[in-house]
């Protein structure tokens, strides 16, 4: 288990871990999210679309601004489980982190995801879309 707990956090404050649990500042994604079975955050934007980027299942813990909608749309999608501010327990934590690493549904569906990201349009399309003038038969959605 990897923990950051931020550019400014000390990660002394959590005293001697065992070893097979690392708290750090900061870890970079790209380092981190390949060796990774399951990612808990926050749900902010960032950490979700880059765990979703590797088919990962989250557990999301909702802080602040977009994270409860992004945890809803992940519930919703079935790749993760959010647990709301006042029902967060170390109790609670280990049931859901258990049940998304055991029930397979939970990495399909995060697979899933990965796989309508990587299927959308990139950006050169979707600008290319946007600028295309009216009359341009390529905005009808007919065939030219």
């Amino acid at each position: 288990m990897v923990v950051t707990v931020g550019r400014d956090g000390d990660p002394d404050r959590f005293g001697p871990q065992p070893p097979s649990v690392v708290v750090e500042r900061y870890v970079p994604q790209a380092l981190l999210l390949p060796r990774c079975r399951l990612v808990v955050s926050h749900g902010g934007a960032g950490t979700m679309l880059g765990a979703y980027a590797y088919g990962l299942p989250q557990l999301v813990v909702p802080q602040a601004a977009d994270q409860f909608l992004n945890a809803a749309a992940s519930e919703a999608a079935g790749a993760a489980i959010a647990l709301q501010p006042g029902t967060v327990t170390p109790e609670a934590v280990r049931a859901a982190a258990r049940r998304l690493l055991d029930e397979p549904g939970f990495a399909a569906a995060a697979r899933a995801v990965r796989a309508q990201i990587e299927a959308a349009p990139g950006v050169e399309d979707v600008l290319a879309a946007l600028t295309r003038s009216p009359a341009d038969p390529a905005n009808s959605g007919h065939p030219a």
